[in-house]
């Protein structure tokens, strides 16, 4: 009973994970081909940092 709850969990945030990267993607590609804004290394490192953080909490809560 343990396993299936720790993988449906597990499920949940791959899912999630996977969700909140595409949302990201597709904000970015619109920001850079709408506003001709490119995000500077750092800013495109804090955006991946979020992406994989959010889930990681999820999880552990």
């Amino acid at each position: 009973m343990a396993w299936t709850s720790l993988f449906q969990r597990c499920i949940t945030t791959y899912l999630q994970f996977l969700a909140i990267s595409i949302t990201f993607d597709i904000l970015r590609l619109i920001l850079c081909t709408s506003f001709h804004v490119s995000l500077s290394p750092a800013g495109s490192l804090l955006v991946d940092y979020l992406t994989f953080l959010y889930p990681a909490v999820m999880f552990y809560k």
